[in-house]
This record gives C-alpha cells, sequence and structure tokens, in this order.
C-alpha cells in the first residue's frame, strides 16, 4: 500500500449556523496524493484530527475525532473539524481564549490499526472565531454601555467596572479595578502590532520610542542619555550639585571646539586646573598669587616658560633664578644682587683695593666661576681652589727640579688629564692611573700599579700576559673587557666555557678529503653527546633546524612542523570530514535506510515513530561516543607525531617527481599516476603507478632554487602508507579507485580482474576495517608488469591457439584456407598488448546516488542528524576538547545538514561516497 500524504490547498473556514450564534466547526479541505506526488482518486481514507495546547509536542489533547472521507476524481475531499466520531473531549469546551490550539492531523492506511500523524500546525485568526460567544463579557455581565436606557448613570461617561472598556470606565475600585497582571508576568502594550511600552514583571518600564513629559521630571537615580541632550532652550537654569566630569577627549583649537563650549562667560568661584594649553584674547585679572610651573628654559625673547609680547610692569620686587639677559638700558637705583649670569658689553673698573686673603674678601668677589674669554694679569699670588682651563698655550718659566709629587716648578695635588702628548725631558714616574686619549707606543715594559684608561690605539709588540683571575658572566666583566670588536690574526685558545651572542661564521679555507678531521671547519670533540640545536619559538615549517647550502643556494634542511600548522593541512580536514562521514553512516544504520529498486533510490521509506525515537537516540549516543573516541585516539597520534620531516625510524626510499601543469598539489599517501616522469592524479593514462610519500629516509632528485613547490616526494621503494578507502586484509593488492581522487581499493588476490594487475600500486601488509578512508601501510617496489605480461600474454597465446584450431577445422571441413604464421593469432608471440590488456575489466567504486536523492534523504533525517551531531560535540567537550577550537570542525557543528551536503560533492571523497551507495544497496537488498 502505497504511503499517502495531505495536500493542503483551501485554509480553514468557520461553518456558521446563525449570524448571531458561535460556529459549530470548521471546514477543512485538502487533496490526497502518494509519496510520488500522484492524486488519490475515488478511494477511501481515515482521518484523526486532534486538538491540542501548546507546542508541536503537546501531549495534552483537548479534542479528537474520527473521519472516513471518499475523495473524487480529482483527489479532493471536505469534511467539518467538530462533526466527526468523538474520541476524546468536547469540541465546545475548547479553550480557544486561553490556550495556543494546535491541530494534529493523522492519517491511517487500509488494513492498518493507527494513525500517522502527516502534519501538526498552530491555528491562528479564524478558528478564534469561536470566542466571539464570551464578546460580550468584555463590558459587563449585563451587556450595558454608558448611556443605555434603563441605565441610573446613563448621563455618565464610561462603562460600569470590572471589565475596562475603549469608552471609558466609571465607578472604578483601585483595590479590584486595574490594567495590569497579577501574575508574575510583564505588561505590554502594542499599537499597529508593535511593542511600545512594556512594564515588566519586576517593575522596570521600557518605552520603544519617545517620551514626552509637560511638567516636571524626577529622577530618583542615575540618568544615563546615549543621544544629545538639550538644556532650557526656552527659559531657565540648570544647577548641578554634583561633581559634573566630562570625559569627552576632543582637543581644542579655539573657543567654538572642544570637549566643552561655553558661548558667553564662566564664573568659577575656586580652583580651575587646566593640563593642556589655555588661550585668554581678553584682559586677564589675577588677584591672588600666581604660580609657573613650567621649568622651559629661556634662550630669547620668545621662548620661556612665560613670554609677554608687550612690556611689563612690575610694582614691586623682581626675582630671577637663572640668566637674565637686558637689550636696553638697566638702571639700578639701590643695591644689586645678581644671584645668576651679569653680560657687560663695555670695561668694568673695580677701584676698590682690598686685599684678597681667601675666596670670601677682596675689591670683587664672585661666588661662582668667572669665564675670562682673553688675557688676565694678576700681580700678586693667583690662587684657584676650583678647575681651570686655559685656552692659550701656558708657559712656566720656573726652573725648580721635582724630586718628589710636592716639588718643581708646577705641582699638581690632584690628577693631570692631558688631551694631546706630554713630552717630558727627564725620567718619568708614574704611581697610579694613566689615562692616554691619543696612541701610545711602548717599546718596552709598562709598570703600571693603579687602574690604566686608554682611549685610544695600543700597540704592543711584544707579549701581553693578563694575570688577572677574575670570571667572565657578562660581556661586561671579566679579566680582560672590550666594548668594541676583537679582531685576532691567529689561533684563540679558551679554557671555559664561551657565550656567543650574536652571529657566529667561521670561514676557514679548508681542503681535505671527508675523512679527515682537519677537513672541517668546525669540530665538536671531548664529549659524550654533539650537538644542540634550539630554535626560537615553536618548531614550524619556517623554523629550519639545519640548512645544507653552498655559495649559490639551498640544496636540502631539517625543518618542524607545528601542531596549527598540522591542524590548518588539507590532510587534517579531509580527516575531520570522513569522521563526520561516518556519522552519516552510522545514522543511516540506525534509521533503517533503503531504496526500493535503482529508479527511486534513497527514497525514505519509513523511520519507526513514537515509541521507537527514544531507542534510536540511545543507539545514536553509544556509536556517536565509539566514534568520537576513534577520533580524539586518532587525533592524540597525529599531534604526538609532530616532529621534524627527516626523522630516522620507518620510512622509505623516495624521489622527488614533477607534477603535471594543472595538477594540484598533493598529499601523502596519495596515489598517483606516473606518464613520462609528470605526475597526475589521473590514472587512466598512466604507465606507472605509485604513491606520495610522508617521511622518506632517502629523497633523491632535489629539484633547484625555488622548484619545490612544483614536485612531490613519490616512494620508490619500502614501506609507504597509503590512502585506502573500505576494509583492507594482509596481502591485499592495493590499486587506485578509478576515480582520479588519490584513494586506493585493496583487493584479495583471489578477486583480481586481469586489468587489476597492471595497476598494483602494492601489496598491503597491514590490516583495517571498513571505514571511509584509511592509512595503510604497502609495501611498494613489486615490479608488477611483470605480472601482467606474463598474464596478457598467456591469455593472448591461448585466444591464438583457439583461433587456429578453428582455422583447422574450418580447413578440414573445405570452408577456409590454411593459414600459417602469425596470420593466425593476432599479436605476434613474445610480444604482450598493453593496451588490451587495460581495456580489460577493472574494479571500480563510484557513487550510485544521484545527489538530488541524497538530499532529499538527508532533509527527511534532518531531525536525527542534528541529534546526532549534537551528542557527537557533547561527547568532545566531555572528553576535555574544545570543537570550536578548530574552524573546520566548528564549522561541521554550525551547520551540519548544509555541511554533509557539501562534503557530498567534494570531488576528492568520490571513492568514500561510493562505499556508502554500495553499503546502502547492499542493506536494501538483504
Amino acid at each position: 500500500m502505497k504511503k499517502l500524504s495531505l495536500l493542503l490547498f483551501a485554509l480553514l473556514s468557520l461553518t456558521v449556523a446563525q449570524a448571531q450564534r458561535a460556529p459549530r466547526g470548521m471546514n477543512y479541505q485538502a487533496v490526497a496524493r502518494d509519496l510520488k506526488g500522484q492524486v488519490l482518486a475515488d478511494q477511501t481514507i481515515s482521518l484523526r484530527i486532534n486538538l491540542l495546547s501548546g507546542n508541536t509536542k503537546a501531549t495534552l489533547v483537548h479534542y479528537s475525532e474520527t473521519h472516513d472521507v471518499t475523495t473524487n476524481q480529482f483527489g479532493l475531499f471536505t469534511l467539518v473539524i467538530g462533526e466527526g466520531k468523538t474520541q476524546a473531549g468536547v469540541f465546545d469546551r475548547v479553550p480557544w481564549s486561553t490556550d495556543d490550539v494546535w491541530m494534529e492531523v493523522g492519517i491511517r492506511e487500509a488494513n492498518k490499526s493507527n494513525f500517522a500523524i502527516i502534519s501538526s500546525s498552530k491555528l491562528l485568526a479564524v478558528p478564534y472565531a469561536f470566542h466571539a460567544a464570551t464578546a460580550a463579557e468584555l463590558v459587563g455581565k449585563s451587556g450595558n454601555t454608558a448611556g443605555a436606557k434603563g441605565d441610573v448613570n446613563r448621563d455618565q461617561p464610561g462603562v460600569v467596572s470590572q471589565n475596562w472598556s475603549v469608552f471609558g470606565n466609571m465607578r472604578t475600585n483601585p483595590t479590584r479595578d486595574f490594567l495590569g497582571t497579577t501574575d508574575y508576568q510583564d505588561l505590554v502594550m502594542i499599537t499597529n502590532n508593535i511593542e511600545r511600552l512594556r512594564i515588566t514583571k519586576d517593575g522596570d518600564i521600557n518605552i520603544a520610542n519617545n517620551l514626552k513629559v509637560g511638567k516636571d521630571l524626577e529622577v530618583g537615580n542615575d540618568l544615563t542619555v546615549k543621544q544629545d541632550v538639550f538644556l532650557n532652550t526656552t527659559g531657565g537654569a540648570t544647577t548641578i550639585n554634583g561633581i559634573t566630569t566630562i570625559t569627552n577627549t576632543a582637543e581644542s583649537t579655539g573657543k567654538t571646539n572642544g570637549a566643552l563650549v561655553v558661548v558667553g562667560g564662566v564664573g568659577i568661584g575656586k580652583n580651575i586646573n587646566v593640563g593642556g594649553n589655555g588661550d585668554v584674547d581678553g584682559t586677564l585679572n589675577v588677584d591672588g598669587i600666581t604660580t609657573i610651573s613650567n621649568p622651559t628654559q629661556s634662550t630669547s625673547k620668545t621662548n620661556g616658560a612665560l613670554v609677554v609680547v608687550g612690556g611689563v610692569g612690575i610694582s614691586k620686587n623682581i626675582n630671577v633664578g637663572g640668566n637674565g639677559d637686558v637689550d636696553g638700558t638697566l638702571n639700578v637705583d639701590g643695591a644689586t644682587t645678581i644671584n645668576s649670569t651679569l653680560n657687560v658689553s663695555g670695561i668694568t673698573n673695580i677701584s676698590n683695593t682690598t686685599q684678597s686673603t681667601n675666596t670670601t674678601t677682596g675689591a670683587l668677589t664672585v661666588a661662582g666661576g668667572v669665564g675670562i674669554s682673553k688675557n688676565i694679569n694678576i700681580g700678586g699670588n693667583a690662587s684657584i681652589g676650583g678647575n681651570t682651563s686655559f685656552g692659550g698655550k701656558v708657559n712656566i718659566i720656573d726652573a725648580t727640579e721635582s724630586t718628589s709629587t710636592t716639588t718643581g716648578a708646577l705641582t699638581v695635588a690632584g690628577g693631570v688629564g692631558i688631551g694631546k702628548r706630554i713630552n717630558v725631558g727627564g725620567a718619568a714616574q708614574l704611581n697610579s692611573t694613566l689615562g692616554v686619549d691619543g696612541a701610545t707606543d711602548l717599546n718596552s715594559t709598562l709598570n703600571v700599579d693603579g687602574a690604566t684608561t686608554l682611549n685610544s690605539t695600543l700597540n704592543v709588540i711584544g707579549v701581553t700576559n693578563i694575570t688577572n683571575t677574575t670570571q667572565s658572566t657578562l660581556t661586561t666583566n671579566g679579566a680582560f673587557t672590550v666594548a668594541g670588536g676583537v679582531g685576532i690574526g691567529k689561533n684563540i685558545n679558551v679554557g671555559g666555557t664561551s657565550n656567543l651572542n650574536g652571529q657566529v661564521t667561521i670561514n676557514a679555507p679548508l681542503n681535505g678529503s671527508d675523512n679527515s678531521d682537519a677537513s672541517y671547519p668546525l669540530r665538536v670533540k671531548g664529549s659524550n653527546q654533539g650537538v644542540v640545536i634550539e630554535v626560537t619559538g615553536s618548531r614550524s615549517n619556517d623554523n629550519n633546524f639545519v640548512t645544507f647550502r653552498d655559495a649559490t643556494q639551498i640544496w636540502g634542511r631539517i625543518e618542524g612542523e607545528t601542531v596549527t600548522e598540522l591542524e590548518a593541512s588539507s590532510e587534517y580536514k579531509t580527516q575531520v570530514a570522513l569522521y563526520v562521514l561516518e556519522g552519516v553512516a552510522t545514522l543511516a544504520d540506525i534509521a533503517g535506510l533503503g531504496v526500493e529498486g535503482v529508479a527511486i533510490a534513497a527514497t525514505l521509506i519509513g523511520i519507526p515513530a513514537a515509541v521507537g525515537i527514544a531507542a534510536q537516540a540511545l543507539a545514536v549516543v553509544i556509536r556517536a561516543a565509539a566514534l568520537v573516541t576513534e577520533a580524539v585516539t586518532w587525533s592524540n597520534n597525529v599531534h604526538d607525531n609532530v616532529g621534524v620531516s627527516y626523522a630516522s625510524g620507518n620510512g622509505d626510499y623516495a624521489e622527488w617527481l614533477e607534477r603535471g601543469q594543472t595538477e594540484q598539489d598533493m598529499s601523502y599517501g596519495q596515489i598517483v599516476g606516473v606518464r613520462g616522469g609528470k605526475l597526475s592524479l589521473r590514472t587512466d593514462q598512466a604507465d606507472h603507478y605509485m604513491a606520495v610519500s610522508k617521511s622518506p629516509i632517502v629523497l633523491g632528485n632535489m629539484p633547484v632554487a625555488n622548484r619545490e613547490k612544483d614536485f612531490e616526494k613519490v616512494a620508490f621503494m619500502g614501506q609507504v602508507p597509503v590512502r585506502v578507502v573500505g576494509k583492507v586484509a594482509i596481502g591485499d593488492y592495493i590499486i587506485p579507485s578509478g576515480n582520479h581522487d588519490g584513494m586506493g581499493l585493496a583487493v584479495h588476490p583471489a578477486e583480481m580482474k586481469l586489468g587489476d594487475y597492471a595497476r598494483i600500486v602494492g601489496v598491503s601488509w597491514q590490516e583495517a576495517k571498513d571505514a571511509p578512508l584509511n592509512l595503510v601501510n604497502v609495501a611498494v617496489g613489486i615490479n608488477a608488469n611483470d605480472l601482467t605480461s606474463k598474464m596478457v600474454a598467456m591469455s593472448q597465446k591461448m585466444d591464438s591457439l583457439s583461433q587456429k584450431t578453428d582455422n583447422i577445422l574450418a580447413f578440414l571441413q573445405g570452408k577456409a584456407p590454411l593459414q600459417t604464421g602469425n596470420a593466425v593469432g593476432g599479436v605476434p608471440s613474445g610480444k604482450v598488448d598493453k593496451g588490451n590488456a587495460s581495456a580489460q575489466a577493472q574494479t571500480s567504486l563510484v557513487k550510485t546516488l544521484s545527489d538530488a536523492d541524497f538530499d532529499r534523504t538527508i532533509d527527511k533525517l534532518s531531525p536525527q542528524l542534528t541529534q546526532y551531531f549534537g551528542e557527537a560535540k557533547a561527547q568532545l567537550i566531555a572528553k576535555g576538547i574544545n570543537p570550536n577550537a578548530n574552524p573546520y570542525l566548528a564549522e561541521f557543528f554550525k551547520d551540519p545538514i548544509t555541511s554533509v551536503k557539501q562534503l557530498r560533492r567534494d570531488p576528492t571523497m568520490s571513492t568514500q561516497w561510493g562505499r556508502f551507495d554500495q553499503q546502502l544497496q547492499n542493506k536494501t537488498k538483504k
């Protein structure tokens, strides 16, 4: 029996017995069709109508009835809801005015006992005409309105309480007559079907648009205004009793801009502090002390902490802490104290003859220093307590010999700094530090008891021994420190640890064989270990641990890989997608997915409803948990194996081979075709079938500089991880899928077809489960063409013998001349027609369901798929994995239905979907 569906083409209508009475039922019309969309004409069907409260999952049935109807020649039928065979409840007691009422329609096929739900929808405006019968209660039980005949209050406006009227109410009692809610719910005011005002259940008032207040407005607490505020637009004043803070940071460049702009004057009763510049265009009167704390020095009339363009009148004292520069006449009537610079352009005569016995007595005393540009002549003794600088030659003509530091023509109690050469005609004795700024040539021994600072070149012809044993921990300490570079012409020997903080270049032009230590510029000796290389940051592809190059280019390297780079790779994304695909297959098993032949492939026959849903959900959870555990294990293994590209251990022997011009980047484990030394994912035109290597031990044919991006590492011999779809047993032959997607198929030797032998990539040394993608350890390097040639030659020889036998029989019967040599049998003996071999039957795995049929099936399974992925995400979180950390995985969980449909159309996964379709067909045949 075909399943039925209803196409509703007419809205519910009311059947009204009388204009003044409530309707007794609702008309319902529909067209019955089967799942192919064909009209069910002149057939009897049974329907059940349930009127429910709540939503689509509600279980409270207010009224239920059944109808047996017969469709007409167009499949149309009509019934009245409310006039069927009552199964439960009373139609007149359906709570139209208090509940949201839903209508659920069920259909029962012939010879079936249960109704199958085909629709459930919320009833909107039309059915609420049933509520019209109680409309009078809105204006009072008596039905009287203001001014009605017989009403003693007919001259008063409004309607008697308790029900509120649009005409207004009278004789209200605020304890019982009010507009609002008595339960913990919001009160909402709506116009034009748009919410305008809401009084929340907690008492807050939300207004959607403008609020106009005719008189005073009092705010008990904070006032927050998000847009402009206009105060006193028609008069009045604004008084602010608290602190006012303006957080706007706009700079002011004039009187009309800035964070605060005042058109009129401003009166400030107390202090004002300005953090930036202040510009006053009018008179500034300061009644109190004015302090300018800016410490800027003044070097002219136009700069300094205070600059005045005009004159300055000062009625009382002025004190200047620094230099004073007066360009005009300075008249001083009283005593003058100059605490800083005094510049005098003319001759100054001091006629006072007082003798000086110290720095505080004499005709002229100066507390600070004195700078004299030209000659100074002193008639008596000169005692200088501080520094003395001579710009010209100083001649000391006293010939007194020096026998100690306190005797001689010139005695200096302190040190002596000499900027240039010093020539000493007699013996020189240095008891302490010697500071030399220029070149110093020492042709013999220099003994210095104190510290010595050399500010220029020191040339030492003899051996220099530094016997100080101070250890060095930095570049600034130790027995010998050099601030600049050090050039050493010959050997340097370091007895302790050496820390080199900059780049080290060893440029040693050595020659010799590779088995001689003397041939190597860098040797590491004297330890059980060799060399440790630690790069800054993570071990990414951009950080090379070791780089091998010559003077022209880089020829090899050892590089790392980070977890982030791993998760961004196409291989990682593909594996994540495959676990999602496995989830779709899991759901297909649970849902009982099937097909009715090839013509209606992937059409959903049915999913057990009602009671079976809980069991399905439990099964999904169990399968999801197992699948997620497998995914997590895979992810952990991949992350643990992140390392450097050249790693010792398992691997293969590979070479770089160039991709074809139109080929995209390839991934390890993919099966490729090789023709004329060029790689391609197409395997129908290849003369060799190989696999992309993951981590070869030996890698030859290194591309030249900047060409590596055009090449792939291809395994020639060894154990290679190969991408295989479906179940794999040890000893299976691995051949290309035939879909040109880099995937392989496992074929048991007993099931190999003649055309498969020429496409053998290798032999599996590992078994794997029946999964969308397996990485199987495959032994490559077997010369499969030899085996193919023998089998094809045998087949051709048998064909040739058969043709010769037929020719002999025909000759004996007189039907044909006897043929000899190569005229019979086609291909000459010993030659193999490889083209004929490739044309033989081959094993393949392709999609058999159309994408459109698949989409319809997925749409039917949308609730279960959404539940499945929700459970899978919860399992990941429970295991401490954040699904949102990987954008590719997060996108799947965000919209699983769309993601699965896109995955179906991914050309790189054609083989996986072919396996899915094959499994689906196998299920339907059982």
